[in-house]
C-alpha cells in the first residue's frame, strides 16, 4: 500500500523561471522511499486511474520547503 502520491508538475522558482519537477526529483526532494510511492499518471492514462486512499500528496513547491505534510484527518462528529 503506497504512502505517498507523487504529483510531478511545473513550479516557478524565486528567480521567476518555470521548471518542471519530475517524479524522481520529487522523491529525492521529499526524501521518501520510492517503494512507498505511486506516481500520479497524466494524459490518457489518468482517465481510468483510481486514486489510492489515505496517501499524502507530494507536489513541487516554489519556496523550496520539501518537508512532508501531515496526512489529512477524517472529520470527527464531536463524540
Amino acid at each position: 500500500m503506497p504512502k505517498y502520491l507523487i504529483c510531478p508538475g511545473k513550479v516557478r522558482s524565486r528567480d521567476g523561471d518555470v521548471h518542471f519537477i519530475g517524479a524522481p526529483q520529487l522523491i529525492e526532494l521529499y526524501r521518501v522511499d520510492p517503494k512507498d510511492c505511486v506516481i500520479e499518471p497524466k494524459g490518457n492514462k489518468a482517465r481510468f486511474w483510481k486514486r489510492p486512499k489515505d496517501v499524502i500528496e507530494l507536489y513541487p513547491r516554489s519556496r523550496g520547503d520539501y518537508s512532508i505534510p501531515k496526512a489529512k484527518q477524517e472529520p470527527t462528529n464531536g463524540n
